[in-house]
């Protein structure tokens, strides 16, 4: 299906690489919101599907959680990725509380797809993300090419572990300003160090994901997203389940690509049985369990991401030109 997504993005003059997959930015003006967009792939070929990913809620997140898998993704799948730092995180100015009530939220990211002229995305979404693609798959229906969840998507945050949806917004912003729950002001050196010693492998992309989400001040780590802003969206993950967007995904045919975690503890039986409910509402999901990954995939396990991704776009492909053979053979429309 041939797709018009000409209008791209209004970049700084010298800001693309000269193959179309070097990584290019800039602040996109939504309404009266202005969000900081990284793309990569071709933002000019009508043919790239675009690939649009909305990141996880965490101390160090951005859109710069795609920059190790993205060019690759762009290059093998001939993609179009586009991956906007959240409001309050990256490079993105903070919304008030009530911006992160997710109908705002998803419809921000819509608007985004709207303005960037793009048809037929692929939703991608990492923990809070997923929610809000899942969220927007739903409202698209069959204008949603497909939908990607990173260990998100599958749950409901209000009946998981550790998650208590009766808290106050006041009760969270306090529990999240108490000594130990902000990056530390190390100079950066250190916090690379200290982040590359939790992880299970390393790679000079990981070095560039980590500060697309963290300020320095004077060489010093500052964290940039504020106890209001974490505050704000876990108490609209509190009050929503994702559950009620699934029959609208199932309805819609749309492919689903759920990546989960494995660890730690009890985490991929967990996981298993989430995702085995998922899949009996949302039949059309390709379920794959990240061997040794924790719930940040992207970090602990981007490559094997990837190849997840690339063999799930190369099926969901295959599908498509099985269902125009048919089209084409039978006379009739797709059901889709």
């Amino acid at each position: 299906m041939a797709r018009d997504n000409r209008r791209g993005m209004n970049l700084p003059p010298g800001c693309a690489g000269t193959d179309g997959m070097s990584e290019r930015s800039a602040q996109i003006r939504i309404g009266a919101t202005t969000l900081f967009v990284r793309e990569w792939g071709s933002a000019h070929d009508p043919q790239a599907t675009p690939f649009v990913f909305w990141h996880a809620l965490g101390s160090a997140t951005s859109g710069e959680y795609l920059a190790e898998i993205a060019p690759r993704l762009a290059t093998r799948h001939h993609l179009r990725v586009v991956a906007p730092d959240a409001p309050g995180f990256g490079r993105s100015h903070a919304l008030d509380r009530h911006g992160y009530e997710l109908d705002r939220t998803v419809q921000l990211l819509s608007d985004l797809i709207d303005v960037l002229d793009l048809d037929q995305p692929v939703l991608v979404g990492h923990s809070w993300g997923g929610v809000v693609a899942s969220l927007l798959a739903a409202r698209l229906g069959s204008r949603a090419r497909g939908l990607v969840l990173l260990d998100s998507g599958h749950l409901d945050y209000p009946d998981a572990a550790g998650f208590d949806p009766l808290l106050s917004f006041e009760q969270r912003v306090a529990a999240l300003s108490a000594p130990g729950r902000r990056l530390p002001a190390v100079p950066w050196a250190t916090f690379v160090d200290d982040v590359r010693a939790e992880l299970p492998r390393w790679s000079p992309a990981m070095e560039t994901i980590l500060r697309g989400g963290v300020e320095l001040a004077s060489g010093r780590v500052k964290e940039i997203p504020t106890p209001a802003v974490k505050a704000a969206v876990q108490d609209a993950l509190g009050r929503r389940r994702v559950s009620e967007a699934w029959d609208a995904i199932a309805a819609a045919d749309i492919p689903v690509l759920l990546l989960t975690a494995t660890r730690p503890g009890d985490a991929a039986s967990l996981n298993a049985e989430a995702a085995a409910r998922y899949v009996a509402r949302v039949p059309r999901t390709t379920w794959e369990p990240i061997d040794g990954a924790r719930h940040d995939l992207l970090l602990d396990a981007g490559p094997r991401v990837a190849d997840a991704i690339g063999r799930w776009l190369a099926e969901i492909g295959d599908d498509d030109q099985t269902a125009l053979a048919t089209t084409v053979s039978s006379g009739q429309p797709r059901g889709r």
